[in-house]
């Protein structure tokens, strides 16, 4: 399993969304159905090769798989966090298909489920996620307030990087609302 998802993220990475999706779609033969974390896992590896093949309807299909897997496992907070993730990248996929009040939800619940587990990096994710999708709704105040509460976590994390992309949003945000 290690070594073939391995080989799948590294073919994802190289732009080989294809062949990483048939790396995928091999693992799922061998897990079958029964619900567990390495089937979780393995569906959110598979969306991410649909949506970098520029497929968010087939991305979304299987994310939705892997948070009903999520459901069924025990409840730790290892499975919580995946659960997490798994519906932001559902809510990026809608996102992707113009879904946004879809989207809206799988954020939200992503960003509950990210304050469940104590896990700031992803709380900080989720925020900035519902910035970008209040500047595609056109809803300003909520997109600088989002990406204001992405900034404050990324900063208690001391995360430049991902301050620097926080930053940006904001100033486009304000950019669009014309407050120099």
């Amino acid at each position: 399993f290690l070594a073939q998802s391995n080989k799948g993220d590294q073919l994802l990475a190289a732009d080989q969304a294809a062949q990483a999706a048939a790396c995928f779609t091999a693992i799922l033969k061998t897990l079958g159905e029964v619900p567990s974390y390495k089937l979780a896992l393995t569906l959110g590896w598979l969306g991410r090769c649909h949506r970098a093949g520029d497929r968010p309807d087939l991305a979304e299909a299987q994310y939705l798989r892997g948070i009903a897997v999520t459901q069924a496992l025990e409840q730790s907070d290892q499975v919580r966090r995946h659960r997490g993730t798994l519906h932001a990248a559902l809510g990026d996929a809608l996102m992707q298909q113009g879904k946004y009040p879809q989207a809206r939800e799988q954020y939200e619940a992503s960003l509950k489920l990210k304050k469940e587990v104590n896990d700031l990096r992803g709380q900080g994710v989720a925020e900035g996620q519902l910035g970008t999708l209040a500047m595609e709704e056109g809803d300003l105040n909520e997109a600088v307030q989002r990406h204001q509460a992405a900034l404050a976590l990324f900063q208690r994390l001391q995360e430049p990087a991902m301050e620097a992309v926080v930053q940006h949003q904001l100033g486009i945000a304000f950019q669009e609302a014309q407050q120099w």
